[in-house]
């Protein structure tokens, strides 16, 4: 198998996939801040975590609906 690297115009790349704006976060836990059953006790670290899920589920969507679906 041969490797051929090409020049590519960037301009003429039919590139339709959506991208995350921030697809990373990063959290420095707490002590106490989850507690054993998993739950957020912290309220300001509670917002983020929904606020992303729901960034992230949205995304998701977007992602859903360009895919091609099976059969098609």
């Amino acid at each position: 198998m041969s490797l051929e690297f090409h020049e590519i115009e960037i301009g003429k790349l039919p590139l339709a996939a959506p991208q995350m704006n921030a697809p990373e976060a990063y959290i420095q836990l707490v002590p106490g801040a989850i507690n054993a059953d998993g739950e957020v006790s912290d309220d300001e670290l509670e917002w983020l975590l929904r606020d992303f899920m729901a960034e992230f589920a949205t995304f998701v969507e977007r992602v859903l609906t360009v895919l091609p679906q099976p059969g098609n």
